[in-house]
């Protein structure tokens, strides 16, 4: 006899795999339409350890050039009650991880996302194994991510993609830390064909 219980687990877990494939739709949409984002010429690398037990970012956008040297994106269904405050809280913690990388630890991973583009863009996760393979253990390829000059604040940008309108409570604590902490995240909506990035106190003001 089959107990309810493990029906409702089975239940849980086919909910969790269809979540997952539909962020995933997400992330196709953003590693195929880099240049769409602001930033023709990054390199884009899924489901990175920006640091080792710390959890994985969706997307990172390594660009060549301008500004940003690091684009940190994290990916929601809209409607998930994950997409509003949770989706922030994980956004903060990649932040604090980046500022503790080296210019010279993110050409490397650059580096290894251009010469390997169909495994930096696939779903398998992106560790410092995977790029620092010369080093001779864990410690190693973890310093490796740290050298060089530090990251500073301004030249990380941190961005959420959803796959329609983005929560009023999402809206609000955008604009929270864009107007009063100066830390705009931007939103990037795909709806369909169609992607649109819009950044800090604009989510409110234009994202209807």
């Amino acid at each position: 006899m089959n107990r309810p219980d493990a029906w409702f687990q089975g239940s849980t877990n086919l909910l969790q795999r269809l979540r997952m494939h539909l962020e995933r739709d997400i992330e196709n949409v953003l590693v195929d339409n880099v240049s769409s984002l602001g930033y023709p010429d990054a390199v884009a690398i899924r489901n990175v350890n920006l640091v080792p037990r710390t959890g994985r970012a969706d997307v990172i956008l390594l660009p060549r050039e301008g500004l940003h040297r690091l684009v940190v994106i994290e990916v929601k269904r809209a409607d998930a009650p994950q997409a509003a405050a949770d989706v922030v809280g994980q956004l903060m913690k990649y932040y604090s991880q980046a500022l503790t990388l080296g210019i010279d630890g993110l050409e490397r991973l650059r580096e290894y996302g251009e010469a390997n583009p169909e495994e930096a863009t696939g779903t398998n996760r992106t560790t410092p194994n995977s790029v620092f393979d010369e080093a001779k253990n864990r410690e190693a390829r973890e310093r490796k991510l740290r050298e060089g000059r530090a990251l500073h604040p301004k030249e990380v940008a941190l961005f959420i993609a959803l796959n329609g309108k983005p929560q009023d409570v999402l809206k609000q604590i955008i604009t929270v830390l864009d107007v009063h902490h100066a830390l705009p995240i931007g939103v990037i909506r795909i709806d369909d064909d169609s992607v649109r990035v819009l950044a800090g106190a604009d989510v409110t003001s234009k994202m209807r």
